[in-house]
């Protein structure tokens, strides 16, 4: 069932953004945190009030994240944030593929630059999938990729909130980073692109499981 958003948005300080790139990650981050859930309607005039905006930034950031597929017009009534469904995780995740066992691999070519990495994410919530990722491309990749990568990444953020691995996965998955940390260090970019493909998978298969569960216990219900 639709619901329109209400509550408060986060404003966004940094100076060095424009308003429309102060919206587009305001919003990017509400959506991969989980703020709306699957069906709520988001409104123009409602978030520019919210982030303390004009209108205008706000609905270039709601057209730019529509054309990326965070969000979906509905015409009239504004954007729906979209279902999760089997497809969507399939697509993300071997999009994230493409891009990411290249981007480890060319890491751990890198053997200079990795104790930068090491150093990043010691000092970080390197714990955090979004930021181990982000970290490793900002790393090994260029900046259009990058850009890509933080859409596939917010929406596998969306994912995790909506669909939370237990404990054990989590465990898991921090592990994994862990190992393909080690391959990108120690510069073995076949280990580091053999990893990344597992770590991916792992996380796909996961949450694949999870919305299958919750689908079939919904087609029980009376």
């Amino acid at each position: 069932m639709c619901q329109v958003v209400g509550g408060r948005v986060a404003q966004d300080d940094s100076g060095d953004l424009t308003a429309r790139e102060r919206a587009v990650e305001e919003i990017r981050r509400q959506l991969a945190g989980g703020r709306w859930a699957p069906g709520a309607i988001l409104q123009e005039s409602d978030l520019a009030a919210q982030m303390g905006l004009s209108k205008t930034p706000v609905r270039e950031a709601l057209l730019t994240l529509s054309e990326h597929g965070l969000i979906r017009p509905v015409a009239r009534v504004g954007y729906r944030i979209p279902e999760i469904s089997l497809r969507d995780i399939a697509e993300v995740f071997s999009l994230r593929e493409l891009i990411e066992c290249q981007v480890a691999a060319d890491a751990a070519g890198l053997r200079g630059a990795a104790s930068a990495l090491s150093e990043a994410t010691a000092a970080g919530p390197a714990e955090r999938e979004r930021d181990f990722h982000q970290n490793l491309a900002a790393l090994a990749a260029g900046r259009r990729t990058q850009g890509f990568l933080r859409g596939l990444l917010a929406e596998s953020q969306r994912f995790a909130a909506h669909l939370e691995p237990d404990g054990e996965r989590a465990a898991r998955f921090l592990g994994e980073h862990n190992a393909l940390l080690d391959a990108v260090l120690a510069g073995d970019l076949m280990l580091a692109r053999a990893l990344m493909t597992v770590h991916l998978t792992h996380m796909r298969e996961s949450f694949m499981a999870t919305l299958r569960q919750r689908l079939r216990e919904q087609s029980e219900l009376p």
